[in-house]
């Protein structure tokens, strides 16, 4: 009788695979449109940044004026 020092698992029915045919959820369409539009916020989040930054270093620029005035 031979020892065996690991042993492989088997399954005695076949895989399941699912058809990929008409399946539900997106299609490649609309996960195009998806990411379009996710890039889309996404650059439009970056603009909103941008614009609140540069109004911020404005701002800091026109109380550092007022103040080298002031003095």
């Amino acid at each position: 009788m031979a020892s065996y020092s690991y042993r492989t698992a088997t399954t005695t029915y076949p895989c399941y695979v699912p058809v990929l045919g008409d399946s539900v959820g997106a299609g490649r369409m609309r996960l195009a449109i998806a990411k379009i539009q996710l890039d889309s916020n996404i650059t439009r989040i970056k603009h909103f940044v941008l614009i609140k930054s540069i109004q911020i270093k404005t701002k800091q620029m026109e109380l550092e004026n007022l103040l080298i005035i002031s003095k």
